[in-house]
Order: structure tokens, then C-alpha cells, then sequence
């Protein structure tokens, strides 16, 4: 990213954080206009929202499919979540697998959900634990919830009742540890 792009996108950030949505949209669509991921994916967070523009979510998938089809997985995650958002749910698992090929965390933990609540696949505990471990062992801490509430509820055998304890307050602290000081991880995203 050129100096220009850096300059421009703090300038932009910086009104954002100040809630000059409209302003920072201004600058926003300069960037994406001259390529920039990151900006399409906050134009289409602008326009799913309605951070000064109405909420239109037609215009927040045309940004979001910009960014995704360059091959970016935050792209296609998005993409994801706004098409899960609407219960498009097959298509939604597409594009969480898409980004979870490229090990996009919160990607491959959705794919989990999809699994364990049967959006756009069949119901299979299996495989959703399978995404939910992978998603834990990269680091994410809603898969790291997800193994710990199985375990406290006994789905994995009653001497693991313990562990699940403790692995949930772990998760608990590392949770509200990572949320003040970087509320945008992906180790949270979902």
C-alpha cells in the first residue's frame, strides 16, 4: 500500500471513529474506487448498517462481492455473514468456505455453526466440532467457548466437566482481555 493509501485511509479511519460517517464514506469511496479491500469492506459495513446512509443491503453485497472476488477472505466472510443475515444460508456456506480455505478463523468457525444449526447443510455434530476445534486451536475464542460449553454440559464425558470450567473462564478473561484492547480480532469475529 502506497504512502498516499496509508495517509488516506487514516484520514478516513479518524472519521469514522469520530462518527462523520458521511465524510469518511467520501474518502472511503475514493479508496475503494482505486482498488482498496479495506474500504469496499467498510463501505459495505456502512451500507449494511446505515452509518450515514440508509441501509440498503443491495449496495453493501455489490461493495462486499468487490472485495470478494479479488480472493480476499475478510471479503468472502463478509459476504458470508450478509447472505446469513438474510437466510440465504447455502449461499452463505459457500462463501464461508471459500474463506475458510484460506484459514480465515472466523470463517471456519461459521462453517461450524452452519453445521450445528443445519444452515445450507444437513445437521452433523461432527463435522461442526471438527470446525469448532480447528477454529479453538488458531486461536478463536468463540470456538474456544463453543468445546468448553460442550464439555460442561457432559458431551464429552462427565470427567471433563472440570476442564470445560476452566476452559470457559479462561475464555472469559482472554474474551474481555482481547475486546478492550482490539474489539475488531478476528480471534472474536462472528
Amino acid at each position: 500500500m502506497s504512502d498516499h493509501h496509508i495517509d488516506a485511509h487514516g484520514v478516513a479511519d479518524t472519521l469514522f471513529l469520530q462518527g462523520k460517517y458521511k465524510e469518511a464514506l467520501d474518502k472511503y469511496r475514493i479508496l475503494a474506487d482505486e482498488g482498496s479491500v479495506a474500504a469496499q469492506l467498510r463501505i459495505g459495513w456502512f451500507y449494511q448498517k446505515g452509518l450515514g446512509v440508509s441501509i440498503d443491503l443491495e449496495e453493501a453485497y455489490r461493495w462486499y462481492k468487490k472485495a470478494a472476488v479479488t480472493d480476499s477472505p475478510t471479503g468472502q466472510f463478509y459476504m458470508g455473514v450478509l447472505q446469513r443475515a438474510q437466510k440465504n444460508y447455502q449461499e452463505a456456506f459457500c462463501w464461508f468456505e471459500k474463506a475458510a480455505a484460506q484459514d480465515y478463523v472466523p470463517a471456519i468457525y461459521c462453517l461450524g455453526e452452519a453445521y450445528q444449526f443445519g444452515e445450507g447443510v444437513d445437521v452433523d455434530r461432527n463435522k461442526a466440532n471438527k470446525y469448532f476445534e480447528k477454529a479453538a486451536a488458531m486461536g478463536h475464542l468463540l470456538g474456544q467457548r463453543r468445546i468448553a460449553v460442550n464439555m460442561i454440559k457432559g458431551n464429552r464425558g462427565i470427567t471433563n466437566i472440570p476442564r470445560g470450567l476452566f476452559m470457559f473462564a479462561r475464555f472469559m478473561k482472554s474474551t474481555y482481555r482481547l475486546a478492550s484492547e482490539d474489539p475488531d480480532s478476528d480471534l472474536i469475529r462472528r
